[in-house]
């Protein structure tokens, strides 16, 4: 799989004064154009396959074999972030307020290729992707004691499925079949945040506690034989691992706690360690 990325990212810091409190703004960008090609090339003794359409025998397992040709399109993409915040401190108190909003966009454009027309499930150019969010976030520091900031936040969060996601197609008839859905909504979550950072950047540390609610969360489950047939397959064509493809779950969460340290020594070698524990549950 080869991406070509071409892009422009920046940001840009302005501190002020206004109604007696300082305001550190930060505005950034992050401008994206791309284009995303995957093939699989090879050579195999399989042999020519029989009329029948499947290898038989000692020769079954060439029916999983599936190269010289394109598992996803040629995708042409383009990407656009934009935020900005505004850090707030509260006079002389410890306590920094930072409000801030992202803006996101993203598109994708498939575009039909020999390489993929050859994929062995004979696909059709899958529907382009296009979507955008607005996502505001407030966060709430701290300074309890010097290199000890407590933190609290909560953030709107947005991911726009992947073109893996959208249009990767792998399988044919005879064994399994793993598919994009080119149908998949943007997953959206609210995500909430308690911990601390302990000590620098050349000795410290963080504590982070996270709950994230998620709306449209994007996974991976077998479809339904009610399901393959409304997309005009037979699931019982696919037995050997049925047919798997991205869905999105309407509602679900995932928590847990982060633990993570960082020395920088003197040299300018680094050593950095991080635990983490979490839970997801399909609501």
């Amino acid at each position: 799989t080869e991406e070509k990325d071409f892009g422009l990212i920046g940001a840009a810091q302005k501190s002020v004064e206004i109604g007696g409190y300082n305001h550190l703004f930060t505005f950034g960008f992050d401008l994206v154009t791309l284009t995303s090609e995957q093939y699989s090339a090879g050579y195999d003794n399989c042999g020519t396959k029989p009329a029948s359409g499947t290898y038989t025998g000692a020769l079954s397992a060439c029916n999983n074999l599936h190269t010289n040709q394109a598992d996803t399109p040629k995708v042409d993409g383009n990407r656009i972030g934009l935020y900005l915040d505004d850090e707030i401190a509260l006079g002389q108190t410890g306590l920094r307020l930072t409000p801030g909003v992202r803006f996101d966009w993203v598109s994708y454009e498939p575009q039909m290729t020999d390489a993929f027309a050859r994929n062995a499930s004979k696909p059709s150019l899958p529907a382009s992707f296009e979507d955008t969010a607005v996502s505001p976030k407030l966060r709430l520091a701290y300074d309890l004691a010097p290199n000890v900031e407590l933190f609290g936040q909560w953030a709107m969060g947005f991911r726009a499925p992947t073109t893996g996601e959208l249009y990767s197609r792998f399988g044919a008839s005879g064994t399994y079949l793993r598919i994009g859905n080119a149908d998949l909504e943007s997953e959206t979550s609210n995500g909430f945040e308690l911990g601390a950072n302990l000590g620098d950047e050349s000795f410290g540390g963080r504590v982070n506690l996270f709950y994230n609610r998620y709306k449209n969360f994007i996974d991976t489950r077998s479809l339904t034989s009610a399901e393959a047939s409304a997309m005009g397959l037979n699931l019982a064509d696919y037995r050997q691992g049925g047919i798997m493809s991205y869905q999105n779950i309407s509602r679900a969460e995932i928590y847990g706690l982060e633990v993570s340290a960082q020395k920088v020594f003197a040299n300018g070698f680094r050593i950095g360690t991080g635990i983490s524990a979490m839970k997801g549950n399909d609501l």
